[in-house]
């Protein structure tokens, strides 16, 4: 990836056909065992997605699938130092048409939650994800 500005990080997107829906900083997020609603509203969608991404040892997300509460997950953050960047990355599905021809389209696309302490280093995970994905039969 090119030095992080914003119009090399756009064409960088754009060109490995990647984007971001969801940007978080967990850091900055969340305050005295509580989190801002819209993160809590993810984790508490996408918890195992989410738990995977940052790593979280498999004990301790059965703690949390068990009883879920924002004051649990924020304190889990903290005691396990991931006060980085969580971001749902998107990359649009593979489609072979007639005649071998590969295209992607962004009506059928794919998603992963990925996890990094810099912002420089989540969106060069995104870029390597949307990349994996390429090779990847559909």
């Amino acid at each position: 990836m090119k030095y992080l500005t914003n119009i090399n990080l756009s064409s960088d997107f754009f060109d490995n056909q990647v984007r971001f829906d969801k940007i978080y900083h967990l850091g900055t997020m969340i305050s005295d065992d509580s989190i801002a609603d819209d993160l809590r509203e993810e984790v508490e969608y996408d918890l195992e997605q989410i738990a995977s991404a940052l790593e979280v040892k498999e004990s301790i997300l059965e703690e949390l699938n068990e009883d879920f509460s924002a004051e649990a997950f924020s304190s889990m953050l903290y005691i396990e130092k991931k006060l980085g960047f969580l971001c749902k990355a998107a990359s649009p599905a593979k489609t072979v048409l007639e005649g071998g021809t590969t295209t992607y389209c962004w009506s059928n696309y794919r998603t992963a939650y990925i996890y990094a302490e810099t912002f420089e280093d989540v969106c060069s995970q995104a870029i390597d994800w949307a990349n994996s994905l390429k090779s990847k039969p559909e």
